[in-house]
């Protein structure tokens, strides 16, 4: 329709209106590569969200990443006053995907969540 691809952002969006979101209410939010992706994500956008006054957040994950997500976000949003929900997406790992989150994982959880 737009005699191109859409952008990650303009694809995102089509979809929410598509499910009934009103397109003034969904906002793009540009977010700083880091080696510490999800959790630089996670910081930043709770950072938002406390800063705005939002009350309530819905990620969308795929599941094989939702658990690294859910407690990054947890890490910086528990205890003020934020309800956070987690939605699966339909998104399949390879079973390369699924070593290298593992891994991921278990360097969140020893390391970079407990000591940040």
């Amino acid at each position: 329709s737009l005699g191109r691809n859409f952008t990650n952002d303009e694809w995102a969006s089509e979809k929410l209106v598509g499910l009934g979101v009103e397109k003034a209410d969904i906002e793009a939010v540009s977010i700083s590569e880091s080696f510490w992706g999800t959790y630089n994500e996670a910081k930043a956008i709770s950072d938002l969200v406390l800063k705005e006054g939002y009350r309530h957040l819905i990620l969308v994950s795929s599941p094989h990443h939702a658990e690294r997500v859910g407690k990054s976000f947890w890490k910086f949003l528990n205890g003020r006053g934020v309800r956070m929900e987690i939605y699966l997406s339909d998104d399949h790992a390879s079973t390369t995907d699924l070593i290298i989150e593992y891994f991921k994982l278990v360097i969140y959880n020893g390391i970079l969540l407990p000591y940040s």
